[in-house]
């Protein structure tokens, strides 16, 4: 018995060992057929595809004209990472000695992340051989993924200019290519407000609770009223984000929204400046409450569609393929075609108040065409648009803004503005996209400047993207003189 116990200790190796073998040559036979499993399911490369941020629910944090760091996202969330789908080779099999009866592991295989930078060569072009220069400087140093720009002189839009991607890699920016320009949509509401003053429908002084048909106080001051010139100039009181960022769509609601104290920061309403995008969602409603008609309806019908312009505050009423992506600082989609066309005309009023802050969606070129009605006494191409009144009240200081500007109605005067004597301008910032517009009604010089993709650098209050072209401009105006018709 105990010389079969030390027989079957030498046979058990031994087998051990054949088994292992001829494992190892059946792996070498699979590996040189092309049968493995992993050869058998791997597929071609496929595109590397882009994730968003949710579709909008009505509580997202609402556009504003502050310069920060915009992540295109909503409060407490965060943006979904790109996903790629790169299939990888079959790894590798080592067969193992046949005497050790080890495996050698394969390498660890890795892939490199994406590059979400533009493709070389990335687009750029100008009907102005300085304009595409300064241009390309900006985006380039900045990062951006695209940039439009428009220049005024003489009151008239004379050249224009574009840069990169309205579709990363996909689609060439153009000139008519349509972004959402963030909070230069306020120019636009106001705009509209005193069309309707100028119709005689509205009044600049009025206690604004005869347009909504309810009593809206600042609790602390029940006999203050508010009124559109509080509104417009930012200092009605009423908080930029009322009701945790969220927004009403029913005039009971908003009714009730502005009996809270919460509503409102401290301070009588007309006696401090506090930036507010909820106000101008208030001023979209009263001009739909009065007209029953949507802002958007209303912006279209008084200006964009008389002036040619394809515009509005409701994408899909615009041309889809026009429409450019937006991306944050990190090249990632904030608002893809389709969330945008997603977007539709609400039922008046106040169905749409988060929209009127910062949703208008316009080329640079088209909104520099309706700022030259600001330049050219409330005229554009002959046509009468607003009241010289009217343009006189919007372009009148109302309050010092932030220290360094004069707030107006809604614009801004900033003194030594780019080295000027003084600009009137206002900013955007919203989802990856930073915008600016100024103009010297004096001079005829202005210029509109829109980026997306950029990173938040801001020199003087303006995303630097943005005003290092308009710096030029206006420090340059001598070489841009000439126009481009107005079609």
């Amino acid at each position: 018995m105990k010389g079969q116990a030390m027989k079957s200790k030498r046979i058990i190796p031994l087998i051990l060992a054949a088994a292992l073998f001829l494992s190892a040559c059946n792996t070498g036979r699979q590996a040189s057929s092309g049968t493995s499993s992993e050869s058998a399911s791997s597929s071609p490369a496929e595109t590397p595809r882009q994730t968003e941020a949710p579709a909008s629910t009505g509580t997202e944090p609402v556009p504003t004209d502050e310069i920060t760091p915009d992540t295109g996202t909503s409060p407490g969330t965060t943006a979904p990472a790109e996903t790629t789908e790169t299939p990888t080779d079959p790894p590798q099999t080592t067969a193992p000695p046949a005497t050790t009866g080890k495996v050698t592991k394969p390498p660890k295989q890795t892939t490199p992340p994406p590059s979400t930078a533009p493709q070389e060569p990335v687009p750029c072009s100008s009907d102005n051989e300085k304009l595409a220069e300064i241009m390309k400087a900006a985006a380039e140093k900045y990062g951006a993924v695209g940039l439009q720009a428009a220049v005024i002189t003489g009151g008239r839009v004379t050249f224009t200019g574009q840069y990169g991607w309205a579709e990363l890699d996909r689609r060439p920016m153009e000139s008519d290519s349509l972004i959402r320009i963030a909070s230069l949509s306020k120019t636009v509401v106001g705009m509209v407000a005193f069309r309707l003053i100028d119709d005689g429908v509205l009044e600049l002084d009025t206690d604004i609770s005869e347009y909504l048909g309810f009593t809206v106080r600042n609790p602390a001051y029940p006999d203050v009223p508010i009124t559109l010139r509080l509104l417009l100039s930012h200092r009605s009181g009423i908080k930029s984000s009322v009701s945790g960022y969220g927004y009403v769509y029913s005039l009971d609601a908003l009714d009730r929204l502005l009996r809270e104290s919460s509503s409102y920061s401290k301070g009588a309403p007309g006696t401090y400046y506090a930036y507010s995008n909820f106000g101008f969602g208030m001023i979209g409603a009263i001009c739909e409450n009065v007209t029953g008609k949507s802002l958007s309806a209303l912006s279209r019908e008084f200006f964009f569609i008389p002036m040619g312009t394809d515009a509005g505050f409701v994408p899909s009423e615009l041309t889809a393929d026009r429409l450019a992506v937006i991306y944050n600082e990190n090249h990632r989609v904030t608002q893809s075609v389709s969330k945008q066309l997603a977007v539709k005309d609400a039922k008046a009023p106040c169905g749409a108040m988060n929209l009127y802050a910062g949703g208008l969606t316009i080329s640079a070129e088209g909104f520099a065409r309706v700022l030259t009605i600001l330049m050219n006494d409330g005229c554009y191409d002959g046509i009468r648009y607003l009241s010289s009144e009217s343009v006189k009240n919007i372009l009148t200081a109302q309050c010092a803004k932030q220290g360094y500007a004069k707030q107006c109605l809604p614009v801004a005067y900033y003194p030594g503005m780019y080295g000027q004597d003084g600009l009137y301008f206002h900013t955007g910032n919203r989802f990856g996209v930073f915008s600016v517009y100024t103009f010297d009604p004096v001079t005829g010089v202005g210029t509109v400047v829109v980026s997306t993709g950029a990173k938040p650098v801001v020199i003087s209050h303006v995303a630097a993207v943005c005003g290092e072209v308009s710096e030029y401009v206006h420090n340059h105006p001598e070489e841009f003189a000439g126009q481009i018709p107005d079609s």
